[in-house]
């Protein structure tokens, strides 16, 4: 993002050197939450954002490597889309995850939510010239976050996705049973391109506050994800945990802390980190079948905090 404009640059050599900056966004005049997915070939990119006049989402998509760009409202709606993970399934089919919140009638991000969180998948088979919108789940907003510069809706309305080997979906979202309650982080699969899904899988600890999932995939049914949790109910020390499944989310392995160095910083103590710290995280598998994440963690939503990350040996 240059300001509230996404734009698109590209590496061919590892990162060593970039492309210049080439415009996404079109004529659309305000950009925000920007996520990209790319087909196994690099030509088509889609790059997913919410953007005016109230969080509306839209789509910017390029079928020639990211040199030239066209646009895409997927919803009129009074809801408030963040868009936040993207695939593109082995075979071309497109996956945009993204969760709507309604705040008090439309607009007004940052307050408390009126309404459900509706977990959405965009599903296009025809690299991105029509788009079906498949409302996955309706859940409560949890807990409002209270620490310094936190607006109420920080820790809600979060989803992650990742298409594995096979084509098989695994979605990730937070959210709670009862307005105000504790949030969980569930799993769901589908295998016909998020048309049916499995019932939720729990992945947090239950009594602990959790929000911020991460997921990715490789061979089929190997799926790994992250998700960020208080520890003992404190929203003053969070931890990162992570679990694995090898049966495309049916199982899970026992949680494994990411977020494991207990010092380094003036906000980590051996029970967590005071914060989370910006928007997202991240996880990649990398050609060895090694799993590297990478998160945020600070002493307040305005800081000071910090880039860590963790990857298996």
């Amino acid at each position: 993002m240059n300001g509230f404009n996404v734009v698109f640059v590209k590496s061919t050599d590892h990162g060593a050197t970039w492309t210049a900056p080439v415009k996404t966004y079109g004529n659309v005049s305000w950009n925000d939450k920007p996520v990209i997915a790319v087909s196994d070939d690099g030509r088509d990119v889609y790059a997913t954002f919410n953007g005016p006049t109230g969080g509306d989402p839209w789509l910017a998509q390029s079928h020639d490597f990211g040199a030239t760009w066209a646009q895409t409202k997927l919803v009129n709606s009074d809801r408030y889309y963040f868009a936040f993970d993207a695939d593109v399934a082995p075979d071309g089919t497109v996956y945009l995850a993204q969760s709507s919140i309604l705040y008090g009638g439309g607009g007004n991000k940052g307050t408390t939510p009126s309404d459900t969180i509706d977990e959405h998948v965009f599903v296009s088979t025809n690299r991105g010239s029509s788009w079906t919108d498949r409302n996955v789940a309706s859940v409560q907003p949890g807990l409002a976050c209270t620490a310094a510069g936190c607006s109420p809706d920080f820790y809600l309305g979060h989803s992650a996705l990742s298409a594995d080997a096979g084509g098989a979906l695994t979605l990730l979202y937070d959210g709670a049973s009862n307005a105000g309650g504790q949030q969980t982080v569930v799993a769901r699969r589908s295998t016909d391109r998020g048309a049916t899904w499995t019932a939720p899988v729990t992945l947090s600890k239950a009594g602990e506050m959790a929000t911020s999932p991460a997921v990715e995939s490789r061979a089929s049914g190997d799926v790994r994800a992250w998700w960020m949790e208080t520890n003992g109910g404190n929203v003053d020390a969070w931890n990162v945990w992570y679990r694995r499944s090898t049966d495309g989310g049916v199982t899970w392995a026992s949680p494994v802390k990411l977020s494991d160095a207990t010092a380094g910083a003036a906000y980590k103590t051996p029970a967590g980190f005071l914060e989370i710290y910006g928007d997202y995280g991240e996880m990649a598998i990398n050609s060895a079948g090694k799993t590297i994440a990478i998160w945020g963690e600070g002493a307040s939503w305005d800081g000071p905090g910090g880039v860590w990350f963790n990857r298996e040996p």
